[in-house]
């Protein structure tokens, strides 16, 4: 279907401009009134002529519909062309009048193509590299302001598709910003209008710039005054504007409860907006870091896709937005389980990265976002096994490593060249109608914020340095191996020395014990007591052995553990229960000492007794 702007442009130029006008105009009654008339027709339709397809390109209706017109347009001039010499003869002054604006007319239509071809490659799915764009641009002296104003116009859209934070593009905005501001002065009517729709879109990129600035604002001098730019308040625009929703993405968590359940229950009907379902996913990675919700969320996503993929709203723009929606989801779902999921296994991170490379293959969108995330995953999994004492091959890891990292080097050149959203929006979220204005301009950046490639040139560097390290590491893996080898050799070499000493230490203690207990002692103490100080030391030899097998030993041996406490805990019982055995029997033999002490006590004073009877009888 032909753009409704570019078919107005040619039908009005058919019926203003048809053959022999210039002829036609009443020269006999006053040259000058015929003069006028053609002048202020040639005005006249130049302006319109901006204004048609300065809403053309601001609407982005060359995205949706056909501009076969403008063609046809060009190959009508270009066969009105001829030369003309300039006279003072009032007709011939008028066709040379024409014959300028005839000009004017094909500057304008090649900006406004070459406007359509630069925007359209951004969305179709091609691998074409541009290094350079040139078209043919006549210079002319007397060339009209309109033109002038046409390519300022185009180039401030333009200006939306190459978005970044580098400080070059930032001073180029804020002198289109002026350069409209200035132009805008100058113009009224409809023109007006045209040029603060470009100016309101040129600040909106200006003011989602200034968020990332320390002080949220982007100040400048212009002739010695200092101005500021900076967001306006999200409250002033309308829930599902992307001007609201900019800032709500930059930070999720602000966004309250009832909304997002409007989201979700939106998100569960036939037909739900795609923006809605990355909001989601934005939402859950950040804050609720639910991988049921996710994975939720993306069978949706998934179900979404294949449904607009049997719908009728193809056009270039909404395929693109499928597409990149495509890549969003799987990516978000992917960063989130590398960075917070605890029981995400390195097997597991491969499989869903050759997944998303499948997709990437499939919409021929190559985002590096996702090798960058590989990179910093597998980088923490080898610095983890190089943190074990126990001896690990990385040399597979290492692999996958630099084979990630080539992949990120070659993504990230892409999105160079091409400088994609990384969430490109459908067509009707992210157009939106300016005040005074009656059409919408789209803005193809809606809430998303620009690719850092500064940053991004340094991570290449970093990446590289630390590759070079690992792999280092994993060449001295044999080195490493060979001493923790010997390590534990001369480990085990002191445990068994140690054992041995500690069995020595034992058995001559045992000797020297029982030395001590058979020779030491007197006859008193019976054979059975004997005995009984053996065994009571041998129960204790076997509770210091028992607990030097805890001090020097390397693993855990659960059968092993298990013995030595048995055997811990009976050799302590036999020491207690020998102990209060020998206490009783102490006790038995003190009361038994006791009684013959009496009885010899008793028996000395009858023999007493007796011996004094003789003695009482010689008295008397």
């Amino acid at each position: 279907m032909e753009s409704k702007y570019t078919q107005t442009v040619l039908d009005k130029f058919n019926t203003t401009f048809p053959d022999n006008w210039i002829e036609n105009l009443n020269w006999s009654n006053s040259a000058k009134m015929a003069f006028a008339e053609g002048i202020q027709t040639i005005d006249h339709f130049r302006e319109d002529t901006v204004v048609q397809l300065s809403k053309l390109v601001l609407s982005g209706d060359h995205l949706l519909n056909e501009t076969f017109s403008l063609n046809g347009l060009l190959t009508k001039i270009n066969g009105l062309i001829e030369d003309v010499v300039f006279k003072k003869v009032l007709k011939v002054k008028l066709i040379f009048e024409y014959q300028s604006m005839l000009k004017d007319l094909i500057d304008i239509i090649r900006l406004v193509k070459n406007h359509i071809e630069q925007t359209k490659k951004k969305y179709l799915p091609d691998n074409l590299v541009i290094s350079a764009n040139f078209f043919t641009y006549q210079d002319r002296n007397n060339r009209h302001k309109m033109v002038n104003l046409m390519s300022l116009i185009c180039e401030s859209c333009e200006v939306e598709y190459s978005f970044s934070y580098n400080e070059l593009y930032i001073n180029n905005l804020l002198l289109l910003r002026q350069y409209l501001l200035d132009e805008r002065q100058k113009q009224n009517g409809e023109l007006s209008h045209i040029l603060l729709a470009v100016l309101t879109k040129v600040e909106l990129l200006l003011s989602k710039l200034s968020a990332f600035f320390d002080n949220k604002k982007i100040s400048y001098y212009h002739d010695w005054k200092l101005e500021t730019i900076e967001l306006d308040c999200p409250d002033k625009y309308p829930k599902e504007d992307f001007r609201f929703l900019f800032q709500k993405y930059l930070e999720p968590s602000s966004l309250d409860n009832i909304t997002i359940l409007e989201w979700l229950q939106d998100s569960l009907q036939q037909d739900v907006s795609m923006w809605k379902l990355a909001f989601l996913m934005r939402y859950y990675t950040k804050c609720t870091n639910s991988i049921e919700q996710i994975d939720n969320l993306l069978r949706l996503a998934i179900h979404h896709h294949d449904e607009y993929e049997r719908g009728n709203e193809h056009n270039v723009v909404n395929d693109c937005a499928s597409r990149s929606f495509l890549n969003y989801m799987y990516n978000s779902r992917f960063s989130f389980l590398c960075q917070h999921e605890k029981d995400y296994t390195y097997e597991l991170m491969k499989v869903d990265l050759q997944k998303i490379e499948s997709i990437q293959a499939q919409t021929l969108i190559y985002n590096y976002h996702p090798y960058q995330t590989a990179l910093n995953y597998v980088i923490k999994e080898i610095e983890s096994k190089l943190s074990h004492v126990q001896f690990e091959d990385i040399s597979q890891l290492v692999c996958d490593l630099k084979k990630y990292y080539k992949k990120f080097k070659t993504n990230v050149a892409w999105c160079k060249k091409y400088q994609p959203y990384l969430v490109q929006l459908r067509y009707n979220f992210s157009s939106v109608k300016f005040d005074d204005c009656d059409f919408k301009t789209y803005c193809p950046s809606s809430f998303c914020r620009p690719l850092r490639f500064k940053d991004l040139d340094e991570d290449i560097i970093s990446y590289a340095s630390k590759i070079a390290f690992l792999e280092n590491e994993s060449k001295n893996q044999n080195n490493r191996k060979l001493i923790l080898d010997a390590k534990s050799k001369i480990d085990n070499m002191e445990r068994k020395n140690m054992e041995q000493m500690g069995l020595f230490i034992t058995i001559t203690t045992f000797l020297v014990g029982l030395l001590s207990i058979f020779i030491g002692n007197d006859g008193s103490v019976s054979i059975i007591e004997k005995m009984h100080y053996v065994i009571a030391l041998g129960c204790i030899l076997t509770v210091f052995v028992c607990v030097g097998y805890f001090a020097v030993r390397d693993k855990y041996d659960t059968k092993k553990s298990c013995l030595f406490v048995l055997l811990m805990f009976l050799s302590s019982y036999s020491v207690l229960e020998i102990c209060r055995s020998s206490s009783s029997d102490n006790k038995e033999s003190k009361t038994v000492n006791k009684q013959d002490s009496c009885r010899q006590l008793q028996s000395i004073d009858i023999d007493n007794v007796r011996n004094s009877q003789p003695i009482i009888k010689a008295t008397k």
